[in-house]
């Protein structure tokens, strides 16, 4: 078995994601490693 794609998703309060510190978010983590995709997701939209 060979792994060849890594994702991570990444949750946190709703209220704390505004689409500046997303885009900051991305753009490091994309510099530190451009193979793996990362999402930045809302808490409130996986929790009941």
């Amino acid at each position: 078995m060979f792994i060849t794609n890594a994702e991570i998703h990444i949750y946190m309060p709703k209220a704390n994601i505004t689409p500046e510190l997303k885009a900051i978010w991305m753009n490091k983590l994309n510099t530190v490693n451009p193979k793996i995709k990362f999402e930045i997701k809302a808490l409130e939209d996986f929790i009941q």
